[in-house]
């Protein structure tokens, strides 16, 4: 017996569905402001519940997964945020709704995923969600009509980003939720079991260094031609560019939002970490060889 949403809108709906996908601190924020600005879309920012949803699909029965993603993906997230149920008005997020949109005025009609009709009030539907890589690529293999954007961004840049941030200082962080606990000990949800040992021999430097390698790893290793590439570089030093072939690869039209956050962007100067002075050598020899 199999298990199903059973929605009548789901191909209409993937179609205009585009995930944006990256490492953290490869600029998906930046990028998804951007592409959340353009006219004829919905963004999405970060959905917290896809972490353990997707994080769950390879530990329980593939039939029970799809129900329990598609329940959650279509009769929650998509339908309370096309209703404009799932607005966040609190300036201090970054997911505040007037970091990408220019006013809260809503010409909406009610959108029932429950029947079949095609009363959507955007053209594309954006979601952001950064760090599940593979996991999100590989929903491309059950839902065909998926379009995703990536940012790529130097490995050495990153690693000196998160150690600014002091994700790895402690023993967790709350964005790399959920957890596995093994005994007394707790690991980020990617950390393969046969690394455990590893990283607890790693201080948070290195920590920070194994984590953009791995992710490195799996999005070297993709060649899926569908997915369309963004370079973070590129996006800081020429964002009206990339904007303007984001707008064409996906029918998209600037508006006076876009060209306010385009002005926007200048890169930042940081002060240089040495991390020859803070990493074992074949990390970084490993980390300098990914990018």
């Amino acid at each position: 017996m199999k298990t199903t949403a059973n929605l009548p809108n789901l191909d209409y709906l993937n179609k205009k569905i585009i995930w944006i996908i990256g490492l953290e601190r490869s600029g998906t924020t930046v990028l998804g402001n951007l592409v959340g600005s353009l006219k004829g879309t919905e963004y999405i920012y970060e959905p917290d519940t896809l972490y353990p949803i997707l994080f769950l699909k390879k530990k329980i029965s593939f039939d029970k997964w799809k129900m329990l993603f598609e329940c959650y993906f279509y009769n929650d997230l998509l339908r309370n945020r096309i209703n404009n149920r799932q607005i966040n008005l609190n300036k201090n997020d970054d997911s505040f709704y007037l970091n990408f949109k220019k006013n809260l005025k809503f010409k909406t009609k009610e959108f029932d995923i429950f029947k079949k009709n095609k009363t959507v009030p955007r053209s594309k539907i954006i979601i952001k969600i950064p760090g599940l890589v593979e996991e999100v690529i590989e929903l491309k293999k059950i839902f065909k009509h998926f379009k995703f954007i990536i940012i790529e961004r130097n490995g050495v840049e990153l690693v000196s980003s998160i150690i600014r941030k002091n994700w790895f200082k402690k023993n967790f962080d709350n964005r790399h939720f959920p957890y596995i606990k093994n005994k007394s000990n707790i690991y980020p949800f990617w950390l393969k079991k046969k690394h455990f040992k590893f990283w607890k021999s790693l201080n948070y430097y290195e920590r920070a260094a194994f984590y953009v390698i791995e992710f490195k790893k799996i999005i070297n290793k993709n060649k899926n031609k569908n997915i369309f590439k963004i370079s973070y570089d590129q996006l800081i030093s020429n964002p009206h560019t990339i904007v303007n072939r984001i707008s064409k690869k996906f029918n998209l039209q600037k508006t006076q939002k876009t060209f306010s956050l385009l002005n926007k962007i200048k890169k930042r100067k940081r002060k240089a970490i040495h991390l020859e002075k803070k990493i074992r050598k074949n990390l970084l020899k490993e980390l300098v060889r990914l990018n």
